[in-house]
């Protein structure tokens, strides 16, 4: 089957709901191996068109980031928009599974109706390590900033102002521009000195780059809007001072040895060390956009 390759509900209203599901579009299976990553080279394969069912199989997943867990609540959430029914099976390691109940998968599945026989964990108190998985609107779209700029601030006050603005754009452009009712969002801290860094991932089921960025530019293909996305001052609005978010979430990646990658449509892309980005066709269909990114500390403290 065709994959997805790292080169490259709040419920869903019920009238919402069944308005999507009179005309079904392509959706995606979920098959991850071992780790479901950013780093991973396939993980996604097209439904048909007719599919009354999208599977989302993590039974031999080892271990899931917060680009995966994103990815799964926005085609989980696709699937239920559509129609489909959604066939979720959970992995077989236990150790797995309690990470996925501690970022609040099981929650977030049930928020879209979909059963997820996770058992409940001891949750400590890990301050800004984690943002649990969640789902956002137009009520709450910084949360997620509010958490890049407190781990960020003590490393670099300024950088960490610049990057509160640039996360929160890109979350509001997820319910603004994307015609999603919401958006989901994840983030944790890994390593320690040197290696210590932060991830975090915004994810919708919406109608994608290429068609949010045409409301404003010519748009020829899922890649060339993915390459348009992280240029600064281009913006599905076509308004003065917006489309910063993406564009600066890449330079400040650029500067902190990490990366920025982007799903859209038949598109996945990823940022090379010198800032730019690649950007190459995908055979799977992702619905709406998917942002991951990766920062790591200046200080190693």
């Amino acid at each position: 089957m065709p994959a997805i390759g790292t080169d490259v509900s709040v419920g869903v209203g019920a009238e919402h709901r069944f308005a999507m599901a009179a005309c079904k579009t392509l959706s995606v299976h979920i098959y991850p191996n071992r780790n479901f990553t950013a780093g991973a080279p396939a993980w996604a394969h097209d439904s048909d068109e007719d599919s009354e069912c999208v599977t989302i199989d993590l039974s031999s997943t080892e271990f899931i980031d917060t680009l995966g867990l994103v990815a799964i609540a926005a085609v989980a959430e696709d699937a239920v928009t559509q129609g489909r029914a959604v066939d979720l099976r959970l992995p077989t390691l236990l150790r797995t599974r309690n990470w996925l109940a501690r970022m609040h998968l099981g929650q977030s599945l049930q928020e879209l109706d979909i059963p997820c026989n996770l058992d409940s964990v001891v949750e400590s108190a890990l301050g800004d390590r984690l943002l649990e998985l969640h789902r956002f609107d137009s009520t709450s779209p910084d949360e997620l900033a509010e958490k890049v700029y407190a781990i960020l601030a003590s490393d670099n006050a300024e950088e960490a102002g610049e990057l509160f603005r640039s996360v929160a754009e890109a979350a509001a452009n997820v319910w603004e521009h994307s015609g999603a009712s919401g958006g989901w969002a994840a983030l944790r801290q890994k390593g320690q000195g040197p290696d210590r860094g932060v991830e975090f991932a915004v994810g919708d089921c919406g109608v994608g780059l290429r068609a949010s960025l045409s409301k404003a530019i010519p748009v020829a293909s899922d890649v060339a809007a993915i390459e348009h996305a992280v240029q600064k001052g281009v913006s599905g609005t076509g308004e003065r001072n917006r489309g910063l978010g993406l564009a600066e979430i890449a330079a400040s990646a650029q500067r902190r040895d990490g990366s920025l990658r982007l799903f859209s449509g038949r598109a996945g892309g990823f940022t090379l060390p010198n800032g730019k980005i690649l950007a190459r066709n995908s055979l799977a269909r992702y619905p709406g956009t998917l942002v991951y990114a990766t920062l790591k500390f200046e200080t190693g403290r």
